[in-house]
């Protein structure tokens, strides 16, 4: 695995199949061992229409929806937490930069974020607005005793679970795009 940073002291692996929007589990344990798990799985319905991203958790709860338009461009989003709108445009979660210019800026819960991607587009940072690290998202290809296969993990320093899932969904769109080049 990849050398810890003091910076992120939690985890959150992916596990599951390796499809950025299919089949993929996230889980882990945050400040004070609170556990964590998601689930991204993806239904497409017809060649012709829109594609929906369910996120749940451990209880198989929906926390949130990505809807990719057709042809994968981006659809809207809704989460638990969207008060008095029951979605909003996917865009909010992603704005493209250029190279290793911020990918995503979000202002979730009064914490504003980006997620930037690093030169091989396969590794993020996530940090505040203030520049402060929040997160780190590095590929890896092990097997954990307890979780089993996995690819991927999310090194991270906060305790927020609105934070978790905007931060999860932006990445998973974020890394869509870099995979499919699709979205834009």
């Amino acid at each position: 695995m990849a050398a810890r940073d003091n910076r992120t002291p939690y985890d959150l692996y992916f596990s599951g199949k390796a499809d950025i929007r299919d089949g993929c589990n996230m889980v882990g344990e945050g400040v004070g061992g609170k556990p964590y798990f998601f689930s991204f799985t993806t239904r497409a319905y017809a060649i012709d229409s829109d594609v929906t991203t369910t996120i749940t958790n451990g209880k198989h709860e929906v926390l949130g929806t990505l809807t990719w338009g057709v042809a994968n461009y981006f659809g809207t989003f809704t989460t638990k937490y969207l008060t008095n709108k029951k979605s909003e445009f996917m865009s909010h979660l992603y704005m493209g930069g250029e190279g290793t210019e911020p990918a995503v800026v979000s202002n979730i819960d009064g914490v504003s974020f980006k997620i930037l991607k690093l030169q091989d587009h396969t590794t993020y940072m996530m940090s505040a607005a203030t520049g402060n690290l929040l997160a780190g998202f590095v590929p890896e290809n092990v097997v954990s005793p307890h979780v089993g296969p996995i690819h991927g993990r999310l090194a991270f320093n906060f305790d927020n679970d609105e934070l978790m899932l905007y931060a999860l969904m932006s990445l998973c769109i974020v890394r869509w795009v870099d995979h499919s080049g699709t979205g834009l």
